[in-house]
């Protein structure tokens, strides 16, 4: 089955402007082709790009952003019926956000979702979520710590749920260990060199689009590499998404797709 469904997948390349499957038709094609723990995976994928949306509802109930289908607003109660309709990551989210006593704000709640969802993809019992996840996981820490952040507010920005999170937090950020233990990270301090932020960021996907085939290198009809094919999609329809934004100044655009992707 994976044979013949990956046979017939198209070639991919990181070229927004040419035709491909959107995410949401791709994740249908998938109920029908994933057993029910794989299917789940890809959900878990599919659903990150809500992580905004989820974060600002919850931070202010009387606004809305876009959320999944089938999430009623009603669902990120704890005591509704509907509650149930949730992965147990966004689950843990809302009883967090339900039991703690502290100050909360859409800000910490981005940095929760975030590190509930990586220690999702991380306990997931499949080869490409948890190197993905721990891919992006350190990527996304090690650009939010290099901005010369206070100690405290390096703490705010961390993510935690890896070893490497610790790393990042125990030492500064031009310690030697912090460039060897994440070997992406030479690669990534050349990017940064570019003052165009919208380029720094699209070269930053080319690094998540090679990790990918990396990581799949050696897999050829297995549920790896549908799942690294769907994230590459997700990717696309990002990117896209940003392209088509109509009325914005370029510099403006690049901080605006910069802060909702870092802090949400």
């Amino acid at each position: 089955m994976y044979h013949a469904f990956i046979s017939g997948l198209p070639d991919l390349a990181f070229e927004t402007e040419k035709k491909w499957t959107q995410p949401d038709d791709f994740l249908n094609q998938l109920a029908t082709v994933l057993q029910k723990d794989e299917l789940q995976w890809a959900t878990l994928l599919w659903l990150r790009k809500y992580h905004a949306g989820i974060a600002y509802y919850l931070n202010d109930k009387d606004c809305i952003k876009k959320l999944p289908d089938g999430f009623p607003a009603e669902v990120f109660d704890s005591e509704s019926d509907s509650f149930s309709l949730l992965p147990n990551y966004i689950k843990r989210l809302v009883y967090w956000k339900e039991s703690t006593e502290d100050a909360i704000n859409e800000v910490k709640i981005s940095n929760k979702i975030q590190h509930f969802y990586f220690e999702d993809l991380a306990n997931a019992e499949n080869r490409f979520m948890n190197k993905w996840a721990d891919l992006e996981l350190n990527l996304l820490n090690y650009l939010s710590t290099q901005h010369g952040n206070s100690p405290e507010k390096k703490q705010t920005v961390i993510i935690q749920g890896n070893d490497y999170a610790d790393l990042l937090s125990d030492f500064t950020d031009n310690s030697r260990i912090i460039k060897s233990e994440f070997p992406e990270a030479e690669e990534i301090d050349k990017a940064r060199q570019n003052k165009n932020l919208l380029e720094q960021e699209q070269a930053f996907t080319k690094l998540r689009w090679q990790a990918i085939d990396s990581i799949n290198r050696f897999e050829y009809f297995s549920v790896d590499v549908v799942l690294g094919y769907f994230q590459k999609l997700l990717m696309l329809e990002r990117w896209t998404t940003i392209f088509q934004k109509e009325m914005i100044e370029p510099d403006d655009l690049a901080e605006k797709w910069i802060q909702n992707y870092y802090e949400n």
